[in-house]
């Protein structure tokens, strides 16, 4: 595929839409995309344009519904007058990494640039034509959580968005309770790449299980393996 480049993105600066949201996501289905997002899965139907306009105009123009559409190996999900897919929350659930906390000033012709960017990442070119018939989607009913403003080890990771119960688990038991999991998992995760009998990385958590501090500088036996 050659190289795409903003200018294959040119219509976007006529395009009639002013506010809206695009996101590129791999590894996900339409319908699990949609539920990550938010949507019930009793509420996910065909949508079309008219059903649409008519939320659009119903929620004031801050839409709450998402489409999405299937382009090779990503689905595209799509928000008119919407933006559930700029939350962080909502991008750690689909599994896509936010971008930094800090703002960045506005750049012109930035919209083009950025879904050139995407495109060359993805290999799909998004074009109006993709939003085109009936597509799979629904209104928002059960939105990711805002992150807790602090106290919550785990509020940026993936795993407080699909499996909640896990993550208060994690955060209810008691730090010996914490170190012996990790333990767990760590020479469980050894055994996987079969490396468990190493005589450093058997040391390692054996030292962490004895509760033992250690500092894993860049030049240390473990930074090493």
């Amino acid at each position: 595929m050659r190289k795409i480049m903003p200018a294959d993105y040119a219509w976007e600066d006529d395009w009639p839409e002013e506010i809206y949201t695009v996101t590129f996501v791999r590894g996900l289905n339409e319908r699990e995309t949609l539920r990550r997002f938010g949507v019930a899965d009793d509420n996910i139907h065909p949508v079309d344009d008219e059903e649409v306009m008519e939320r659009i105009e119903e929620t004031d123009g801050c839409c709450d519904m998402v489409l999405v559409t299937r382009a090779g190996d990503w689905t595209i999900a799509f928000e008119y007058c919407g933006w559930e897919g700029t939350r962080p929350e909502t991008l750690r659930e689909l599994g896509l990494e936010p971008e930094p906390e800090e703002e960045f000033p506005f750049v012109p012709r930035s919209v083009p640039a950025a879904l050139a960017l995407a495109s060359r990442i993805s290999g799909v070119l998004f074009t109006p034509a993709l939003l085109d018939g009936p597509l799979l989607g629904g209104v928002i009913t059960d939105a990711v959580p805002d992150d807790p403003r602090e106290g919550d080890p785990l509020a940026r990771h993936a795993l407080r968005a699909f499996n909640q119960e896990l993550a208060e688990a994690i955060d209810n038991a008691s730090p010996g309770l914490q170190r012996r999991a990790a333990v767990a998992e760590a020479r469980r995760q050894c055994e996987v790449a079969g490396v468990a009998d190493h005589p450093v990385l058997a040391a390692a958590p054996a030292s962490a299980e004895r509760g033992e501090p250690s500092q894993v500088g860049h030049d240390s036996p473990l930074a090493e393996q």
